[in-house]
């Protein structure tokens, strides 16, 4: 195996697919990176078997090969001149490397004990703008469960019906939904459960191509786009029922500025972190009261609001209410209520069935 490459170029892959690699692994073979050339590309893979990675560079091939380098190949590249860089691995597995005045002999391993990793295969199952199915993530995976006694919560339900495409995730204390429109439309209803690692990496990278493309198989699920592969179990796990915590009917509306109401609880947060980030809503007339307590101090901020129904007075928690309101880019957020010991539920004003944040309150 000998190829070239320019140091920057295969820096960028070896660490976009380290980010997987395990620490320590029961399988060695897992804690190095994967390198594979096929025809005028370097194959740099990594998996820890629940996710993994597969970047394609191309590059100048002397001879083909493949070979298992350990993780520390990264740190090497990473401090190694912006200058070419030559690698040629000896039948030993063990990886000389040339750059500038610089000189390396790392130690391979066999390609042989890597385990097989997935091929993508045409057609895809779902093609979708890969801006819009960044921002569903975005809108939904503060919510996903980090309690490994209710697995199926520890992913986010991917929901394909026609032409639409829903993401769902919750941890028992709020909800969120968020919709959107993808290019292929399915005859059946199709659902799936995907793992946050896969998710939160994917969402990561800033990427050239409009589109991604999305493929089920069996248990596994791949997104193809640019020089990229990413891949993950699916959790066979039964997801629940949550639409029917979801109130049918609203007592009490208030329309609110996103941007104004997440300031004032940003500020209202220096107070309730001290006070389990208890913060105490109050809706009446043209605006919502909120107001904080802790052995720190007192605050109170008022927002402008219209508001539509009863006054009503409830508890909730402000890191909650921050983290759907900072990433949702609307200018104008919809407030409901259903009595005091309701939960409270968020939309878009313009559009409001696209997105549903639904926080449960505390008890006062």
């Amino acid at each position: 195996m000998k190829f070239c490459s320019n140091q920057n170029e295969l820096l960028f892959f070896i660490k976009s697919a380290g980010k997987i690699v395990p620490q320590k692994s029961t399988i060695t073979a897992l804690e190095g990176l994967y390198l594979n050339i096929e025809d005028d590309n370097l194959n740099i893979s990594a998996t820890n078997l629940e996710a993994g990675i597969k970047c394609y560079l191309p590059i100048e091939v002397e001879e083909v090969g493949s070979v298992i380098l350990p993780n520390k190949f990264s740190d090497i590249v990473r401090l190694l001149p912006e200058k070419r860089l030559y690698i040629e691995v000896n039948d030993k597995f063990n990886a000389s490397i040339n750059c500038g005045k610089s000189k390396f002999l790392l130690k391979g391993a066999d390609p042989q004990e890597y385990p097989q990793l997935p091929v993508w295969e045409e057609p895809e199952d779902l093609k979708i703008r890969v801006d819009l199915l960044k921002d569903l993530i975005n809108q939904t995976i503060f919510s996903v469960s980090h309690d490994e006694s209710k697995p199926a919560l520890m992913g986010i339900l991917f929901t394909l019906e026609d032409n639409t495409i829903t993401l769902t995730s919750t941890d028992s204390f709020r909800l969120s939904i968020s919709k959107g429109t993808v290019e292929n439309k399915r005859d059946d209803k199709l659902k799936f459960i995907v793992p946050l690692k896969i998710l939160s990496e994917l969402i990561k990278y800033n990427f050239s191509e409009d589109y991604i493309n999305i493929k089920i198989k069996e248990n596994q699920i791949l997104f193809k786009i640019d020089e990229f592969l990413f891949f993950s179990k699916l959790l066979e796990e039964n997801y629940p029922q949550v639409e029917r915590i979801i109130p049918e009917e609203k007592t009490t509306k208030a329309v609110v500025s996103r941007k104004e109401m997440l300031e004032s609880l940003q500020r209202v947060m220096l107070i309730s972190e001290g006070n389990n980030f208890i913060t105490m809503l109050k809706v009446k007339d043209s605006s919502i009261i909120l107001k904080a307590n802790s052995e720190v101090g007192s605050t109170e901020e008022e927002v402008q609001a219209k508001v539509d129904g009863e006054e009503i007075e409830i508890y909730l928690n402000t890191s909650y209410l921050i983290e759907p309101l900072k990433v949702i880019d609307v200018d104008d957020i919809i407030f409901n209520f259903n009595a005091s010991n309701g939960p409270c539920v968020i939309n878009f004003y313009e559009n409001p069935d696209s997105f549903l944040y639904l926080l449960l309150p505390i008890k006062s």
